[in-house]
């Protein structure tokens, strides 16, 4: 009976928002109404079944993977234009037909318009990737010149029907997205919980021991990152493009916030919808950024605890099982029996600092933070509240003013690692753009696997192509194109093995192919954002179930896919490292030195929060940038982890440099919702003191044992500890395979201002 909890926990924090489970679906259903309703059409058309079912299929996954993060308007904007680069790939191909050597030379050229294209944005490369796509698919089926009216109807169809599938009947909704990321903030937070309840209890088993030998400290670093790589996600969905469904939605159920004022302006005398809606976007912002500061008191807490705690572990483990009214109740009465300090403990839950907590042992600091936690946790989001009265509900916009996001999603998901490779290319070599370099390495990589490819098969090269197009696409650096590179070496080999023993069982049964291929299908769409290994494996799977249909299927075949597959990302490799190459160590580079900026601009704008009585700028906004730079330093910081091209930590494998970034934003986090709290102008000491985490003579903070501070004054000693975390920072901050040209030249905070 515990297992759907658990299953329920580990989907929504391992695919916040559920787009990957959205995009599966969304391909199954698109792949197999398509290959359903052309099978009938077909024949009608004077076109083998297979081939148009195999173009259809074309067509569900590729709107699949273009409609994700989108709303349903924005998906038939996007996806009615699909046939024109349709048409143009599969004219080109059917009419160089009959001459090989011009088709050779169409394949290049349009592998270097399908690369160039994509400086114009997401919708751009979609329809490059298309109708390179589209000629592949028609060159290797061999379909003449006559077959193009019939291809364009197939096209239209299958469109139509995407358009169907991933905007009527599974849309990505944004309230559905918002409410499915906000759950997946609070499942990320429990299992951080049950990770520190671990960490209390002594006992570094069960979770812990399972994490490939990490340390506890690193377990819960990645934890509490996980937690603040979904605050960023929520942030980046309150964007000022929210649709009428997500304000009404969440104007209607953020009544419940923890911030009075807040919720009298928001269900008092209704000033403009924008208005309204923007003070709503701040509250919630405001309300997870809470709950991060909250747990990463707790996480502070329960490592410097001098012996293992089981009651303690008990309170947070009823936490990180979700059973958060009592894990309260459970702190507020150990705090009560403990230390008579339950009078400090309920202060806690209102987040102001309370210097008796300060003063308390780290289990005192620890019941404090639960308490906290659980009141700042955001609840009450579900259908199940009432909203606002006719009355009361303020008009609503079509787009809001007055809120800015952090970050901007990328079809739904954090940003990889193209910010940083973008900013380091002008500096790096003849400076070129990154998208000049990156049509460049596609002109000079093209011509050569199209001879080499062309000489290992006349009749399948090409696959050669396709692959280096496909790992030369979503690749911004030299490690980013070994690691896809292998990716799709390594699917490939294993779809092939894997395709022989399913051929062998399926035969030519039409249920079970179809049952193989449907698998195959949500497998690679919900893995790719994890694996692209797991895509190259489940697409080669697939093919090889079509060629069994179609009585072509062999071994040989099979190992010559391999070997041009290998071929084609080999080249791309190759060539990157040798025409104009952008390291990954200079995206540390730039990612480095955006963060940089981004601390100092924040500690400039604490200072003046402190020092002047009229402070201007959004603290919790700049506080939610310094957040993002961390996330893109810990993305470009493992580049052979395959962060950098999806934009989430499929992997966090700590290090020096990554756990010291992490560690600043932290330590930022809580001075900033420290001095959030504070009445402006009210400490100008403590402006002073941040004033000089700058000045590299400046004094240093105190010893960073990773505790909160036990000094009376909460506000300086976490400026203290702040400090110290930056002098951490400005050492040896670069991950390990970074090389040492690039930490000589990394600049630092300390320096800049």
């Amino acid at each position: 009976m515990r297992r759907a909890p658990r299953v329920a926990t580990w989907r929504a924090g391992a695919d916040p928002g559920l787009l990957r489970l959205r995009v599966a679906l969304r391909g199954v259903l698109g792949v197999s109404l398509t290959a359903v309703v052309l099978s009938q059409l077909a024949p009608w058309l004077h076109l083998p079944t297979l081939s148009a079912m195999l173009l259809g299929g074309m067509l569900g996954l590729h709107g699949a993977v273009t409609a994700a993060g989108r709303p349903p308007r924005d998906v038939v904007r996007t996806l009615l234009p699909f046939p024109l680069p349709v048409a143009v790939g599969s004219v080109t191909a059917a009419a160089l037909q009959p001459v090989h050597v011009a088709q050779l030379i169409a394949f290049a050229v349009l592998l270097v318009a399908a690369v160039f294209i994509r400086r114009y944005g997401l919708r751009a490369m979609a329809y490059g990737l298309l109708g390179y796509l589209s000629f592949f698919t028609t060159a290797m089926l061999r379909l003449p010149l006559a077959a193009v009216p019939d291809l364009l109807i197939i096209a239209v169809v299958g469109t139509l029907l995407t358009i169907l599938v991933s905007a009527v009947l599974l849309p990505d909704r944004p309230m559905a997205l918002y409410l499915a990321t906000v759950e997946s903030f609070v499942r990320r937070i429990r299992r951080a919980a049950a990770l520190a309840a671990d960490q209390a209890d002594g006992r570094p088993t069960g979770r812990l021991a399972r994490r490939r030998g990490r340390r506890p400290a690193d377990a819960l670093t990645a934890a509490g990152f996980r937690v603040m790589e979904a605050a960023l996600l929520v942030d980046g969905y309150l964007t000022p493009s929210w649709s009428k469904e997500l304000t009404a939605a969440g104007v209607a159920t953020d009544r419940a916030t923890g911030d009075p004022q807040t919720r009298a302006e928001v269900i008092g005398t209704p000033p403009t919808g924008e208005l309204v809606a923007a003070r709503t976007a701040q509250a919630r912002r405001r309300q997870l950024m809470d709950a991060e500061g909250a747990l990463d008191d707790l996480i502070a807490a329960v490592r410097g605890l001098p012996a293992p705690d089981p009651e303690l572990a008990a309170v947070i483990r009823r936490l990180g099982a979700g059973d958060a009214v009592g894990a309260r109740a459970a702190a507020v009465a150990l705090g009560d029996g403990a230390h008579s300090a339950g009078g400090s403990v309920n202060n806690a839950a209102t987040g102001a600092p309370v210097a008796a907590f300060s003063t308390d042992p780290p289990r005192g600091l620890a019941l404090a933070a639960v308490v906290r936690l659980v009141d700042a946790v955001p609840s009450g989001i579900g259908p199940e509240h009432e909203p606002l009265s006719a009355p009361q509900r303020p008009p609503v916009p079509d787009r809001i003013t007055g809120y800015q996001p952090a970050v901007d999603l990328i079809s739904g998901a954090m940003p990889g690692a193209k910010g940083s490779a973008a900013a380091a290319a002008s500096s790096v070599g003849r400076g070129w753009s990154l998208d000049t370099r990156q049509v460049v390495q596609a002109a000079v990589a093209a011509p050569v696997v199209l001879v080499l490819a062309d000489l290992l098969s006349p009749t399948r090269f090409g696959w050669g192509m396709l692959a280096c197009l496909l790992v030369l696409t979503g690749t911004f650096t030299a490690a980013e194109v070994v690691t896809k590179g292998v990716h799709r070496l390594v699917g490939t080999v294993a779809g092939m093995l894997v395709a022989t023993v399913a051929v062998a069982l399926t035969g030519t049964s039409p249920a079970a192919v179809i049952a193989v291929m449907v698998v195959c299908v949500f497998l690679g769409l919900y893995f790719f954002r994890v694996s692209y290994a797991v895509l190259a494996f489940a697409i080669t799977t697939l093919m090889g179930e079509l060629y069994n249909l179609e009585g072509q299927f062999s071994p040989g075949l099979l190992a010559l896919r391999v070997a041009e597959t290998g071929l084609g990302a080999g080249i791309a490799i190759a060539v990157t490292f040798l025409v104009v190459p952008l390291r990954a160590r200079h995206a540390w580079v730039a990612a480095r030195a955006a963060f940089d900026q981004e601390v100092a601009a924040l500690l400039l704008a604490l200072a003046g929060r402190l020092d002047d009585p009229e402070p201007v700028g959004d603290l919790l906004l700049q506080q939610r940038r310094v957040d993002a730079r961390a996330h893109q330093l810990v993305v470009v910081g493992q580049p052979f982890s395959g962060a950098g091209l999806v934009g989430g930590l499929t992997v966090f494998r700590p290090r020096a440099g990554l756990l010291d970034a992490i560690r600043v934003a932290t330590r930022t986090r809580r001075v900033t919702l420290l001095v959030v709290r504070s009445v402006p102008g009210s400490r100008p000491d403590v402006a002073a003191r941040l004033a000089t985490l700058d000045d590299p003579g400046g004094p240093v903070g105190s010893p960073a044992t990773g505790e909160p501070t036990t000094t009376p004054d909460v506000l300086t000693g976490a400026v203290d500890l702040l400090a110290d975390a930056l002098i951490r920072f400005d050492g040896p901050a670069q991950p390990a395979d970074t090389p040492d040209s690039a930490r000589r030249t990394a600049p630092s905070a300390r320096s800049r201002t």
